[in-house]
């Protein structure tokens, strides 16, 4: 996905995901992008430490540095809104999943990516 790369280079991050949720990042990012640019806070204000799966669901580990508390809250209710939506996503494919425990590992996989992962 170029677009995502694109903006992954704009704040020099990369993703310790899966494809799967891919499409979910962007969308995170790209509302970032646009909330900051709304309220002109320079995207250099935000750093990005690191985007993750940790226990089936994304992480998302930020400093902005901005004292606009409006704007502390919208990014904050972004970025948690896509750590719960991504505990529905298949972490490998992208389609509908759920958190399954494989191996004492929690992950969020849809059951065709289950078979796959699991196969006895």
């Amino acid at each position: 996905m170029k677009e995502l790369e694109d903006i992954q280079d704009q704040y020099n991050v990369s993703l310790e995901t899966s494809r799967g949720w891919n499409k979910l990042i962007f969308q995170l990012l790209t509302d970032i992008t646009k909330t900051l640019t709304a309220f002109s806070v320079p995207l250099e204000n935000l750093y990005i430490q690191q985007i993750k799966s940790k226990f089936g669901e994304l992480r998302f580990y930020y400093h902005l540095d901005c004292d606009l508390p409006l704007v502390l809250y919208m990014i904050d209710k972004l970025v948690n809104e896509a750590e719960i939506n991504s505990a529905t996503i298949c972490e490998k494919c992208g389609n509908p999943g759920n958190k399954k425990e494989i191996k004492n590992w929690l992950i969020t996989l849809c059951n065709q990516c289950l078979f796959v992962h699991n196969c006895p």
